[in-house]
């Protein structure tokens, strides 16, 4: 197996920062230069209101700790089977169940993007009828998932067995099941946090999710003697 070095890495480091950054960089210069209306918006510090400032930081404050929670939450599987469990070989069978079930999961956040900006633009007009509506929404899609996850064991076989081919592995129906519980919950999440965070109802989420990211290495230790 290939082992990326850090002298290999950091090259490719650069240009996935450069290629990701420069775009937006040269983008926002060019529309508050070009654009008759953004260049009376341009950012200024003459403009800048602490009174008005704080309370925006005080959200962003807790959304920049949930999203560290989530990242050593769902980041450190990898580097616990390989470090605790001493079974690195088993990382590779883990990644190949994680992709097919990480597709769900990522439909699901493309299907909250929009949610949240709706939630507070209703949040702010006081519209809570319409709030209802789409919470009511998103748990009809919430339960198609659902469905579509437990339609998923019985075609995995048959998926890897054409995905992998002579690399083909033995599903083991248990790990299916577990990784199915997970993905629905964490789609359950994704919808119901979408909700709240449009209505700016931050303090449930941030208490539990940290808690579960302190948690969770010294959990994982324990269970796993």
């Amino acid at each position: 197996s290939y082992t990326l070095s850090l002298h290999d890495a950091l090259p490719i480091s650069c240009v996935y920062f450069f290629a990701v950054n420069l775009p937006l960089l040269f983008a926002t210069i060019v529309l508050f230069s070009k654009d008759p209306f953004l260049k009376e918006c341009k950012p200024n510090l003459r403009y800048f209101n602490w009174d008005a400032a704080k309370p925006l930081m005080s959200l962003g404050i807790k959304f920049f700790i949930i999203q560290i929670a989530l990242l050593i939450i769902n980041s450190s599987n990898e580097f616990l089977i390989t470090n605790v469990l001493q079974m690195p070989d088993s990382v590779i069978t883990y990644q190949k169940y994680y992709k097919v079930f990480y597709i769900f999961i990522t439909a699901a956040s493309l299907i909250t993007g929009p949610i949240w900006g709706l939630v507070a633009k209703a949040h702010n007009e006081k519209n809570y009828e319409y709030i209802r509506k789409i919470n009511k929404t998103l748990l009809f899609i919430d339960l198609i998932f659902c469905l579509g996850l437990i339609c998923v064991i019985p075609l995995l076989q048959p998926f890897f067995n054409i995905w992998l081919g002579d690399n083909t592995i033995n599903v083991d129906y248990f790990v299916v099941i577990l990784f199915v519980v997970d993905c629905a919950i964490y789609i359950s999440f994704l919808f119901l946090c979408s909700i709240a965070n449009g209505l700016e109802a931050l303090k449930t989420q941030l208490i539990f999710i940290v808690a579960g990211s302190v948690l969770k290495i010294p959990l994982f230790i324990l269970l796993s003697r």
